[in-house]
């Protein structure tokens, strides 16, 4: 096998307008850089190449564009290339949301580095051995998602909420990690995948931050060589943060918390590379699937209603929204349930339903590539959405492969996929009709069972 990594700077100007939290932010300070960082993998009969960027998303069209680019420039199957956002929520505006457009200016720098990051790394590619590893992670993620007294879900209630049931989902606490070393066995780089938000900055800080992955890698660079390159690519996080709304001694934003977090789950990243295992098996084979997912209808009376709302109000949102709930009792902020029920809220909410309305005139559907990838006996597949957990947990129970890795916003960005009891329970904002949200309810469903199927077909490829 061959392997080759390579990491570029897309660190963004000050003053660029960021993505990820309420209101309209703009950079003043750079805590981190961040990076588009790339690996291309051989086995002399195929090459794919990963690609992760430390921005919120990446649209399918930069996806495309990348793609197409790549492929014409090395011997590389457009298929073969897989784009990854890390999805930080203090980085640059990469896709139009609510009514705010995103940093073009930016999105042309960002094509540029990712390009040639990816062809660097093809270039780069040397003999080496791959080995894998999972582990715990446990007590870092927790469901978004709350199941309050009056049968209601709220989405990042406060700790002090006394109102609290108890969380509305799962976690999926599997850290697993690819990882190539030399001959000496001198560290190359690796694939780390994990389900959690990084959104461990505080919502008002207008800082430039990669986030926990961005600190994983530092702590798991300080260990190992510092050459080495680590991507993160995001597990099923679409109902998954860092905070636990039911223990109050803990306080999960800010700078003391996100060094503490990068630094704990690098230990067991380092543990895993420590153990120096090699992977037996030296398959290389992705396969692509089609889904074709129903947009939710935007019912006349809404539309009615958004315009006539949208004449009256156009309110500039400088609302403090909690960071996530750990706020004490009696501090100005407001919950993110009180949020949605503002007027500077309505105005994002109503303006995104006309542009989906707009949409579905168009066409009431959406036909939407996945992937699977075989990589040395390890099942991956690479889905463009931010899943809610309970489906990525679903897809790894039915895999056949022994190990499974499940990766989201990968090629593309098109909003939440929640599961069906998401639906059926009031509240929450993930499940909100908005751009974010514009499947129907059984297009989880849809995707498990497009992905299974992938899966399975090139599982019974003969292992090589």
């Amino acid at each position: 096998m061959k392997a080759g990594f390579s990491k570029k700077k897309i660190t963004p100007t000050l003053g660029v307008m960021m993505a990820g939290h309420p209101g309209t932010k703009y950079a003043d300070r750079i805590r981190d850089d961040l990076f588009v960082r790339a690996v291309a993998i051989d086995n002399d009969m195929e090459t794919v190449v990963f690609a992760s960027l430390d921005v919120l998303f990446v649209e399918i069209e930069s996806v495309n564009y990348i793609r197409k680019v790549i492929s014409s420039r090395v011997n590389i199957k457009y298929e073969n290339i897989f784009i990854s956002a890390t999805h930080t929520h203090s980085g640059p505006m990469t896709t139009g949301l609510f009514g705010k457009n995103q940093e073009s200016d930016y999105i042309g720098f960002l094509h540029t580095q990712t390009i040639d990051s990816i062809v660097e790394a093809v270039r780069n590619m040397i003999s080496c051995k791959i080995g894998f590893g999972k582990t715990e992670i446990n007590n870092f993620a927790f469901n978004a998602r709350y199941l309050m007294a009056n049968g209601k879900v709220e989405t990042h209630p406060f700790k002090y909420d006394k109102a609290i049931i108890g969380p509305d989902g799962l976690v999926d606490d599997e850290l697993s990690l690819i990882y190539f070393y030399d001959e000496e066995e001198n560290l190359l780089g690796g694939i780390l995948n994990y389900a959690n938000h990084p959104q461990i900055l505080e919502r008002q800080d207008p800082t430039i931050s990669a986030d926990f992955p961005g600190e994983i890698e530092k702590y798991i660079l300080d260990k190992q060589n510092r050459d080495a390159v680590i991507l993160f690519i995001n597990g099923t996080c679409g109902d998954i943060c860092p905070v636990n709304a039911l223990d109050r001694t803990r306080h999960e934003v800010g700078e003391k918390w996100l060094t503490y977090m990068g630094a704990e789950i690098a230990k067991k990243a380092n543990e895993i590379i420590d153990n120096k295992s090699e992977m037996q098996y030296k398959n290389l084979h992705s396969i692509n699937g089609e889904v074709i997912l129903t947009i939710r209808d935007v019912p006349e009376e809404t539309v009615s209603k958004a315009s006539e709302f949208l004449k009256h109000h156009n309110e500039v949102d400088r609302l403090l929204v909690s960071n996530y709930g750990v706020e004490a009792e009696g501090s100005p902020f407001i919950s993110l349930e009180e949020y949605l029920h503002t007027n500077e809220w309505l105005v994002q909410q109503y303006t995104d339903q006309l542009k989906l309305y707009e949409m579905r005139k168009k066409s009431i559907t959406e036909k939407i590539s996945i992937t699977a990838l075989n990589l040395c006996g390890i099942g991956i597949v690479m889905l463009p959405f931010e899943v809610f957990v309970e489906l990525g947990l679903e897809i790894k129970e039915k895999s056949p492969f022994d190990n499974t890795i499940v990766a989201e916003l990968t090629n593309g960005s098109y909003g939440y996929i929640p599961n069906k009891r998401a639906f059926q329970r009031v509240g929450g904002y993930e499940t909100i009709t908005l751009c974010s949200s514009r499947f129907k309810e059984d297009s989880g469903e849809i995707i498990i069972q497009k992905a299974i199927e992938l899966l399975n077909e090139i599982y019974n490829q003969p292992q090589k």
